[in-house]
C-alpha cells in the first residue's frame, strides 16, 4: 500500500491511502476457484450431449427434461464465470479497476445478479457487461428515435 502526503495551504498534512485490492482479489480468486471446480466436478455428471439423445428425449418426462436442462446450461455458464472472474482478480492485482467505492470497474459479470434475477433485463445488464456498455454508448445513444 502506498500511501502519499496531500498538503494544502489551509490545512494540515493529510495521509491518503492507495486502496488495497487484496481482499477483492482473494474473494474473486475463491470464487473462480469454485467455479472452475463445479465445473470440472459435476459437467462430466450432466453432460449437454445428453439432450440430443434418442433415448433420453423418449425415455424421461417434461419435468426431468427441464431440470436437467437447467442444470446441465447452468454447470456450462461457470467456466465462462470463472474466466471472466479470473481476468478480473487480475485487472485488479495489477491496480486496476477500482472505481471509487469498489474494485468492481472491469467486472464483466455479476453472476448472482445474473443468475437469480428477476427480469430479463437484469439478466441481460448482468452478463457481459463490457459489451453491454460499448453497444449502449456507441450504438444505441446515436440512433435517433
Amino acid at each position: 500500500m502506498t500511501t502519499c502526503k496531500k498538503t494544502t495551504p489551509s490545512s494540515k498534512d493529510t495521509v491518503v491511502r492507495d486502496p488495497s485490492p487484496t481482499k477483492a482479489v482473494i474473494k474473486k480468486f475463491i470464487l473462480a476457484s469454485t467455479c472452475a471446480l463445479v465445473f470440472v466436478i459435476f459437467l462430466p455428471k450432466f453432460p449437454i450431449s445428453r439432450l440430443k439423445d434418442d433415448k433420453f428425449l423418449d425415455a424421461t418426462s417434461f419435468s426431468y427434461k427441464f431440470w436437467y436442462l437447467t442444470v446441465a446450461t447452468t454447470l456450462v455458464r461457470t467456466k465462462y464465470y470463472f474466466v471472466w472472474t479470473l481476468s478480473d482478480a487480475i485487472c485488479n492485482n495489477a491496480g486496476l479497476g477500482w472505481d471509487g467505492t469498489s474494485w468492481n470497474k472491469f467486472s464483466n459479470v455479476d453472476i448472482f445478479s445474473f443468475e437469480f434475477g428477476t427480469s430479463l433485463k437484469e439478466s441481460i445488464d448482468a452478463w457481459n457487461r463490457g459489451t453491454n456498455l460499448w453497444l449502449r454508448f456507441i450504438v444505441y445513444k446515436r440512433v435517433t428515435k
